[in-house]
């Protein structure tokens, strides 16, 4: 209907005709309902589900809701992580995706509501197996009862986990073969592990609180006008920087940034702007308000709209101030080693279980008068008096992870000269 004014009324019109006893119509009753307050709460309705939508479409986490394991609705980064196309995810089970004892731990999650992020396994469309972090809410969703997930690939994580893993075995060994005059430098060395062990695990819990959509996200999350202004920041990017929320959205991403790595995050947009590139990530500084620098990684990516103008850019960021004081950690307490084995005067090498060198300090150079170049690469045994050969493939055989230390003196050839070791 039209108001007086000339503006739009949405109405619902009832009418029901009125009779006279010989059945003629005489009139109509009509009522008529202000349908206004309806049309705004089911246009925010859509306008929320878009946004929704937007999000969704634009992190690179997959996003997946289901409906009693049934999924109703997921983004392309869902569809991408286990192999398939979007179209195909729409109606498949949850149980297509987990093995039986994480589709279990899924269910009963989304029973209880819990809210906490857990790991579990997935199943990628060629049935292979890739580990996940997933953080879950139920809501209502298109008048439905529903749950929300989202799901991360931690592989590189749990790869680095294993690294770290194997490095520290391989150090142990290193440490373990040498002399009982270096059982002090090995307790320290240890100890240095044992430090770097704690650094890197409590980087792991940083990292571990770092994720999710954006409000209630562990990471740092922004969405940044085209000119670098904040538009909407959550509690954790304040938290990485030291601002308010009211300080950051009065202020620009570039004011914050280390001046040295300004025009590089700013190229980067420039190529998103110019559609060069989906998305960029890159390790920065920012300069927290305490004035001191916080190390972050930042994945960015561009929004648009239906007809392709640019609208906003995506801000993901991970405070990694930890992790790269652990590398430097790791870098320095490598350099430390290197040099404790130089200093000795015990000839020390490392050998692969063919007799291969792999590694030999200047002390055993000068010994064998020869350039460290010409022996790494080569077999030892050529410098073994020929008889005592045999004696040392035996001794070597015999150690084990049970018995990896042992002694045995034997005859060496120096200079056509035969000295005892």
């Amino acid at each position: 209907m039209i108001r007086k004014d000339g503006t739009i009324l949405p109405v619902l019109l009832n009418a029901t005709t009125i009779k006279d006893t010989a059945g003629n119509f005489v009139a109509s009753r009509s009522t008529l309902s202000d349908l206004t307050q309806c049309k705004r709460v089911e246009e925010a309705l859509r306008e929320s589900e878009q946004r929704f939508q937007g999000l969704a479409e634009a992190t690179f986490e997959g996003i997946v809701i289901h409906e009693q394991g049934k999924i109703i609705d997921a983004n392309q980064s869902f569809a991408k992580l286990f192999g398939y196309e979007l179209g195909e995810v729409i109606g498949m089970e949850a149980k297509d995706f987990l093995t039986p004892e994480s589709l279990a731990l899924v269910m009963a999650k989304t029973v209880t509501g819990d809210e906490k992020p857990y790991e579990i396994v997935g199943l990628k469309k060629d049935r292979t197996t890739l580990p996940l972090e997933v953080i879950g809410k139920n809501c209502i969703y298109q008048g439905r009862q529903v749950r929300v997930s989202s799901a991360r690939d931690i592989t590189e994580r749990k790869q680095a986990e294993e690294r770290l893993k194997q490095a520290h075995n391989r150090l142990e060994m290193e440490v373990a073969q040498r002399t009982a005059e270096l059982s002090k430098t090995n307790e320290q060395l240890q100890t240095e592990l044992r430090e770097r062990q704690q650094v890197e695990a409590a980087l792991q819990e940083s990292e571990e609180r770092l994720r999710s959509a954006f409000d209630n996200a562990a990471i740092g999350k922004a969405l940044v006008a085209l000119d670098g202004r904040w538009l909407k920041v959550n509690c954790s990017l304040c938290e990485i920087v030291g601002y308010c929320e009211q300080e950051l959205l009065a202020t620009t991403f570039q004011a914050i940034t280390h001046p040295d790595d300004v025009n590089t995050d700013l190229d980067y947009a420039r190529q998103l702007l110019e559609g060069k590139i989906r998305f960029y990530e890159m390790e920065k500084r920012y300069c927290h308000k305490l004035e001191h620098i916080v190390w972050i990684l930042l994945t960015g990516s561009l929004v648009r709209d239906g007809e392709g103008k640019p609208l906003y850019f995506i801000a993901q960021i991970q405070d990694i101030t930890l992790r790269k004081q652990a590398e430097q950690a790791l870098r320095e307490s490598e350099e430390r080693y290197r040099a404790i084995v130089e200093d000795q005067t015990e000839l020390i090498t490392r050998f692969q279980p063919d007799g291969m060198l792999t590694f030999i300090n200047e002390a055993y150079c000068r010994y064998f008068g020869q350039e460290r170049e010409a022996l790494i690469g080569n077999r030892y045994e050529p410098f073994i008096f020929e008889e005592d050969r045999e004696a040392i493939a035996q001794f070597l055989n015999s150690l084990s992870l049970e018995n990896p230390v042992g002694t045995i003196e034997h005859r060496v050839v120096v200079a056509g000269e035969i000295r005892w070791m």
